[in-house]
């Protein structure tokens, strides 16, 4: 009886090594060809071997290396008696990666190290927003066919930027996922033949002796800003819209030797070590509120009654490139563009008045500064951007 329920396994084994290859084969030309996607993977793999060791930079976390992990692992590593809080979240991309890849189509240039910056900040962005310092980044690539993962320009910018990204913030990417989503992922062709969606998630620590940023802005608080330096991730959509309408579309020259595209893709800036600056130094922060969805009108998305008098903005000079032209080529109504982009701001700092002196003494030290935008007052959540004009936005529904 053992030596028939051994031949049985066996032949088991063999129909089902046969079945599994015919199998692959049916699902290759459905669009799903995990053999080209395994390179992308080993490339990715790579990067996550080269940050492990940046998260204790941290002085609280340890990269556990295990051999096929299905996620990450780690452990407190410290020496606080009292144990640190954690945070963390997961946001996608959205659009912004259809640019770079229209972009690479037409250049062959592919900017995929700006999208996996782009990728990473975005969460990164939400995570300082509470006071959590990112350690650990789990991204996820959703590509149109398995295709995508094979260019090798293309993957190595990807994998290029979210190690350089790693080493400045000080974070691991131990694991992540790439899968081929043929009916889910499809771009228009007009835009480009192929694409992918980013995403993922961060996480966060938060010492012992600093404070949770819990959202306590309150009437008297003063309201400063953080420039940004571009279109960041805001309005994607809409500019892909605006593009399909243009002749040269993101080729469109907006300046001598500057398209239209490469400026939307300008990389984003890094607020992860300004606010862990501040956050040494002691500096008590009320909320901090990333200059993300909805533009300058999420200021108001606070359920609370208050306005926001902004009395002053980002000088001219100063605005990027591409916010400009948004601005003032694409035929947006005012009140849309506040409402959409970020107008030159990439983070918002609700502090008590005694506190601003100090703050923008840090931003000097990171070459930017921290304008003193305005003030909160109680009211019914409109923005009053009084450097427009008095052009009142309303709140956002969320």
């Amino acid at each position: 009886m053992a030596v028939a329920v051994l031949w049985f396994f066996s032949n088991c084994g063999e129909r089902t090594t046969a079945n599994k290859e015919a199998a692959m084969s049916q699902y290759a030309e459905a669009g799903v060809d995990p053999s080209k996607i395994a390179s992308f993977k080993e490339l990715m793999g790579e990067v996550g071997r080269k940050t492990r060791h940046l998260a204790p930079q941290r002085r609280n976390v340890e990269i556990i290396s295990v051999r096929n992990s299905h996620g990450g692992i780690w452990q407190y590593a410290g020496v606080y008696s009292e144990q640190p809080i954690w945070n963390g979240t997961d946001e996608s991309l959205g659009h912004l990666s259809l640019i770079a890849e229209a972009i690479y189509q037409k250049t062959g240039k592919s900017y995929h190290d700006r999208v996996a910056r782009a990728a990473g900040l975005i969460i990164a962005v939400d995570v300082i927003a509470h006071g959590g310092m990112p350690f650990v980044w789990l991204d996820t690539v959703q590509a149109s066919s398995s295709d995508w993962f094979r260019d090798p320009v293309r993957s190595q910018d990807y994998a290029c930027g979210c190690l350089e990204l790693c080493r400045e913030i000080g974070c691991s990417l131990p694991a992540g996922e790439s899968a081929a989503t043929r009916y889910l992922v499809r771009p228009p062709e007009e835009i480009a033949p192929a694409g992918a969606l980013f995403s993922g998630f961060m996480c966060g620590v938060i010492h012992p002796g600093s404070h949770v940023i819990a959202g306590d802005r309150r009437p008297g608080n003063r309201i400063l800003g953080i420039p940004s330096t571009g279109v960041h991730t805001n309005g994607s959509s809409l500019l892909i819209a605006k593009a399909l309408a243009m002749p040269q579309g993101f080729m469109t020259e907006i300046e001598r030797g500057r398209t239209f595209g490469e400026e939307i893709l300008t990389p984003m800036r890094s607020y992860v070590q300004f606010v862990e600056a501040l956050l040494n130094a002691g500096v008590r922060i009320n909320e901090i509120l990333p200059g993300t969805g909805d533009g300058v009108a999420k200021l108001g998305v606070d359920k609370r009654p208050f306005d926001y008098h902004i009395e002053r903005w980002v000088p001219e000079s100063e605005i990027p490139l591409a916010l400009r032209y948004i601005r003032d080529e694409l035929g947006i109504p005012r009140a849309e563009y506040y409402g959409t982009f970020n107008a030159g701001i990439g983070l918002y700092l609700f502090v008590d008045s005694q506190h601003v002196g100090r703050i923008q003494g840090i931003s000097r030290q990171f070459g930017f500064p921290a304008y003193n935008l305005g003030r909160v007052v109680a009211g019914s959540r409109k923005i009053h951007l009084e450097f427009e004009g008095g052009l009142v936005l309303e709140a956002p529904d969320e």
